[in-house]
């Protein structure tokens, strides 16, 4: 059996290796490495000789400058990376009809003016350069004209520690309590291993001819404010004694980025499509993380 190519953008990224993982037999991987294909100053030439020269059956696009206050004071950077660079590689797929999957975030959304949850076919309204990178990558992504798909992600955890189970565990370290946490902000956690398997299983779809929609919610379980979010965290590390005090917004004034106050995506149409194209469900993240907590401990 000839082995079918999956190009892979950002296999380094925490979403990237674990979709590097779960490649199933029969499949290979062409992952780039950034001192050979760098996305902040690559060209539209560039990416048709990347595209063109592995010929893959289908694209994956994880890579992204993800670091939100990196992003508001390097925006040339952030704008090539997360904007530009995604358009360019879908043009490159369109003309060689590469279905591509564009990895992209919650933080496309998240105007207090606006009401959440957010549909896929929401308009954009960013609150901090990320965001608006990212939305710009959208756009250029949907105008480039081949066959793509938009898969938007949120609050990413997984076999290793989030920046966020980080940030808790580092105050039960410290031996603080209650466990302080700024609870305005929600969202819903995302469990990388399986978000990775629906996105190769999306990827399957559409190298074998199936059409997706534009854009895509993958997500399970409810959603999360940030203090509900530790309380699991500190629950599932045995740490159920701790007490979780809400913080106001004010505590991350010193930050250059606005972060969203509800970024909450709206699943429910991309449940229904998943299910009617026979794709995996996602679980429910609390379930993940206790299980991950688990194996970690193993």
């Amino acid at each position: 059996m000839t082995e079918r190519t999956l190009l892979v953008l950002g296999g380094t990224g925490r979403l990237g290796r674990e979709l590097l993982r779960q490649i199933p037999e029969g499949w290979r991987a062409e992952v780039p490495e950034r001192d050979e294909f760098d996305l902040a100053d690559a060209t539209t030439l560039d990416f048709y000789q990347l595209v063109g020269g592995c010929r893959p059956a289908v694209a994956i696009n994880a890579a992204a400058m993800a670091n939100v206050e990196e992003c508001e004071t390097r925006r040339t950077e952030a704008t090539a990376i997360n904007g530009t660079a995604p358009g360019l590689l879908a043009e490159a797929c369109a003309a060689a009809d590469v279905p591509l999957v564009h990895i992209s975030s919650d933080y496309v959304f998240g105007d207090p003016g606006r009401e959440a949850p957010y549909a896929p076919d929401a308009p954009h309204c960013p609150v901090q350069h990320y965001g608006v990178s990212k939305a710009r990558g959208e756009r250029l992504v949907g105008e480039a004209g081949g066959r793509t798909c938009i898969a938007r992600v949120s609050w990413l955890f997984g076999r290793e520690h989030s920046s966020f189970e980080d940030f808790v565990l580092g105050q039960v370290e410290q031996g603080t309590d209650p466990i302080g946490v700024m609870t305005w902000q929600r969202s819903r956690p995302t469990y990388t291993p399986a978000l990775s398997w629906w996105l190769l299983a999306l990827s399957w779809y559409m190298a074998a001819g199936g059409e997706a929609p534009p854009a895509l919610h993958p997500a399970g379980g409810p959603w999360a404010s940030r203090a509900e979010w530790a309380r699991e965290i500190l629950d599932a590390h045995g740490h159920g004694h701790l007490r979780v005090e809400e913080q106001p917004g004010e505590i991350w004034v010193d930050l250059q980025a606005r972060r969203p106050v509800d970024s909450r995506l709206d699943s429910a149409s991309t449940q229904a499509w998943s299910d009617e194209a026979g794709l995996p469900r996602l679980g429910d993240w609390r379930t993940s993380l206790r299980e991950v907590v688990e194996l970690r401990r193993g």
